[in-house]
């Protein structure tokens, strides 16, 4: 999934709740918000807080011969033990080349940089995956490139790409870190595309960079919702109320009369806060769409949610929601963006959200969730302005006779 933290603006409705049963002038009420904004901006941080997508990806690939040598750099996420990587190849190889897969440090500028600190040479023949034996222990925060040459002359293997085809293309965590590039011999890294790549650790956990397709399912029927489920990973601010959630949507030429419903369901299938969308204007194409929730919903680390999605339109896919489908592959299911946490569902019902009626763990759905700090402090804080307004309100009475 992926966070964002957001300054919110101030709860006017919570002031004016307040000021229904404070008898405050005017000038008090302007007064009172200007220091009830101050105090919530001073609460409240502005931060990005990046999930786990992965990239949708084609067939494009980049060639390794003796002249072109293919890396990518990555920073390591939490101390692990890497025990094999696995490169994936995207046509027929020419030759019979034997490849050098290592692991790299690399220099200032993300190029790989003095001998391997571990490395093995395969012999890979046909398309797929192929497994090179690693033997290292990363270091949280540390950038390492996973490179792949040959000496064979004459010989070539396209090691396949995934490319970014548009800005409305979520990107996996790495994305964001200058370190998460492509490069080509000793040139500077690329930053337009990524090799497809999988590094397994020591506890056969894996992370990199599938190869996946780029599924939409449609969310326009008169009887079915789709979903997704996930786990809850509280961000490194803290911060667990989500106030609404982005979807990655294809708009067709006819959009959606009816509105769009955005439900958040505990792992039990019970409505804990929900949100809809007019889509009737949108423009076709993809681009993502901000649904707020009717009310916002503190989450729990660790704790599973769903998010079900659904229109009452009988045009079955005037909109769908995109999303990302690997191959049914122990490897890519294993993956930390993939796997049992996270996958798609669908329910038979748009009322009632039990058990879903089928699951697909080969398929995720694109979405953001927008989270803000708990309330209860800001609340109190505001329920104490308004407080001593009125004490001071009502004193001022008492002076004055009134």
């Amino acid at each position: 999934m992926n966070y964002n933290t957001k300054m919110k603006t101030p709860p006017n409705h919570r002031l004016t709740s307040i000021f229904s049963f404070v008898p405050v002038p005017d000038s008090w009420k302007r007064w009172t918000l200007l220091v009830a904004a101050t105090c919530l901006a001073a609460s409240q941080s502005i931060s990005a807080i990046t999930g786990n997508y992965y990239e949708i990806g084609n067939a494009n690939s980049a060639g390794v011969s003796p002249v072109n040598s293919q890396w990518v750099t990555f920073t390591a996420q939490e101390n692990s033990t890497i025990s094999e990587a696995q490169i994936n190849n995207s046509a027929d190889i020419t030759g019979a080349p034997v490849l050098e897969v290592g692991l790299y440090a690399v220099n200032g500028s993300g190029i790989p940089t003095g001998p391997a600190l571990s490395s093995s040479t395969i012999s890979p023949s046909g398309l797929g995956w192929h497994a090179a034996a690693l033997d290292y222990t990363l270091v949280k925060g540390t950038v390492y490139a996973l490179r792949v040459s040959t000496t064979t002359a004459g010989t070539s293997y396209l090691w396949r790409l995934n490319f970014a085809l548009s800005g409305n293309v979520l990107q996996p965590s790495g994305a964001v870190d200058s370190h998460w590039l492509r490069g080509i011999n000793s040139g500077d890294p690329v930053g337009t595309s990524q090799n497809v790549w999988i590094l397994k650790t020591g506890t056969n956990q894996a992370v990199g960079q599938p190869y996946t397709s780029t599924p939409s399912q449609g969310v326009g029927s008169t009887a079915v919702a789709i979903g997704q489920r996930f786990r809850f990973d509280l961000p490194s601010s803290g911060e667990s109320l989500l106030e609404s959630v982005s979807l990655k949507l294809n708009i067709d030429a006819a959009p959606p009369t009816n509105p769009l419903t955005v439900k958040l369901l505990d792992q039990n299938g019970n409505v804990l806060t929900s949100g809809n969308l007019d889509l009737s204007s949108a423009a076709a194409g993809p681009a993502y769409f901000t649904i707020d929730f009717d009310e916002s919903q503190a989450l729990t680390a660790g704790e599973f949610y769903y998010l079900a999605v659904y229109s009452n339109s009988s045009v079955a896919k005037s909109a769908t929601w995109m999303g990302g489908q690997t191959t049914n592959d122990a490897l890519y299911q294993s993956a930390t963006y993939q796997g049992t946490d996270a996958y798609a569902v669908t329910w038979n019902s748009q009322s009632t959200f039990g058990t879903p009626t089928t699951t697909d763990l080969s398929r995720d759905y694109f979405f953001q969730l927008n989270l803000g700090a708990v309330p209860e402090p800001s609340t109190w804080a505001l329920l104490g302005i308004g407080g001593m307004v009125w004490l001071f309100a009502t004193r001022k009475r008492r002076l004055s006779g009134h």
